[in-house]
């Protein structure tokens, strides 16, 4: 008998570290995301979503986004116009039918915007056939 509550004990001392480990991975992914995309980024291009018309942008144009642990903040003409929080969820795009990062600005989900990075660029596009895109360069 005390062998089988010695069993019955490790058994459930196997399973609240092994669910404890668990939810510990999901905190180190969800911040593996965010730092993926911190820094602070400048507007290279846009992409308008009805006509597909590309606007290239100087160096040193003052729109900004900034984006450090689960904090953002936008500039546009180097003058502040919002902060706030974000969170970056994986959903499945309309436009590619593939899993990819959205991010969620202010716990808001009205416009579906999903992020990528590649190399030394952050592009933001919204998740609409006639979606526009917008393209950062990590400064």
């Amino acid at each position: 008998m005390r062998n089988q509550r010695s069993l019955k004990n490790l058994k459930c001392l196997f399973w609240v570290f092994m669910t404890l480990s668990l939810l510990s991975c999901r905190k180190d992914k969800d911040d593996d995301k965010l730092n993926l995309y911190e820094g602070t980024w400048e507007m290279k291009s846009s992409v308008n979503g009805l006509n597909g018309v590309r606007t290239d942008y100087s160096s040193g144009n003052g729109n900004i986004i900034i984006l450090s642990g689960s904090s953002y903040e936008i500039f546009s003409n180097h003058q502040p116009v919002t902060k706030g929080t974000f969170q970056i969820v994986q959903e499945t795009s309309i436009l590619t039918n593939a899993m990819k990062n959205r991010i969620i600005y202010d716990n808001s989900s009205d416009v579906r915007t999903f992020i990528e990075k590649k190399d030394n660029n952050l592009t933001l596009f919204i998740d609409a056939y006639d979606g526009p895109s917008t393209i950062y360069v990590k400064k």
